[in-house]
């Protein structure tokens, strides 16, 4: 079996990429912003860019990949390697993208969604080792802009608090990190905010535990870097609208891999997919 492949993150605002051994061992990183807010064409060719640098980094020759694994931040048929459409990034309808970069580079590429290849590093790797079933959810971007949005509507209604001053004269500028900031500060505004993000994130995974009933949930994503201050309410709003006989059936548990998880899981993602191909075609 080849050695290597290559793990893709693309996110709204960053691509992190690494070349990662069978170990889950990453031997060389890339991450570009290049792509930031740009069509698919560019984002298309900073994949490229960053495929092509690795190897020259890394010293490693294309034959020894299983091939690239592409996660996306957007609504993706991994199956027929589709993007459908992405939040984050600009005029992504129905694109190929699969296809087009395995065209590109010459080598096997699948594509899955970001948050997928997530839960399978940490199931993989992470902090689901040893575990029959497990969700993985993430808490980042997405669910940071939704906070911002709050921030602002407050912000413009004349409540007081220190965010007014970060923002300036553009309220919406307020960010996800603006708002823990301000509420590490103090800020009541601020705290109230990541208070109610907390239990509504708390109410959400009521619902996975009553419809999957997992032995495990990750949480991952920037979100639960403001630590206890956005996750005891989390649990609260958990225990609150969950069946008391399944609250203690379920463990809540944040990410082991962090950042790595994204490239860790596109990796992975390659290196299964493709064993099994070559278990179902062995060479005569």
């Amino acid at each position: 079996m080849k050695p290597y492949a290559l793990g893709v993150d693309i996110g709204g605002t960053t691509i992190k990429a690494g070349m990662v051994d069978r170990d889950a061992n990453i031997v060389e990183r890339y991450k570009t912003h290049e792509h930031c807010g740009t069509l698919p064409e560019n984002v298309i060719s900073c994949v490229e860019q960053v495929y092509r640098a690795l190897l020259q980094q890394s010293g490693i020759q294309p034959a020894s990949l299983a091939g690239v694994g592409l996660g996306f931040a957007g609504h993706v048929n991994g199956r027929a390697g589709v993007v459908i459409t992405s939040s984050n990034l600009p005029e992504w309808d129905n694109v190929p993208l699969r296809d087009i970069v395995q065209q590109r580079l010459g080598v096997p590429v699948v594509l899955e969604n970001d948050t997928k290849v997530c839960g399978l590093a940490e199931y993989m790797h992470g902090a689901g080792r040893g575990v029959d079933n497990m969700c993985y959810v993430t808490l980042s971007t997405g669910y940071g802009l939704a906070i911002a949005r709050m921030a602002c509507e407050k912000i413009s209604s004349g409540a007081d608090t220190i965010l007014r001053d970060t923002c300036g004269d553009d309220p919406t500028s307020a960010t996800g990190e603006m708002i823990a900031e301000a509420a590490r500060q103090g800020d009541a505004v601020a705290r109230d905010l990541i208070t109610t993000a907390g239990y509504y994130a708390g109410i959400g995974l009521s619902t996975i535990v009553h419809v999957v009933n997992p032995e495990l949930i990750v949480i991952g994503g920037g979100m639960t870097r403001i630590g206890p201050m956005f996750m005891d309410p989390c649990m609260q709003g958990l225990k609150e609208n969950v069946h008391p006989v399944l609250f203690d059936s379920v463990r809540i548990v944040p990410w082991q891999l962090g950042d790595d998880s994204g490239v860790l899981g596109a990796a992975a993602k390659a290196f299964v997919t493709f064993d099994e191909k070559s278990e179902e075609c062995p060479s005569e």
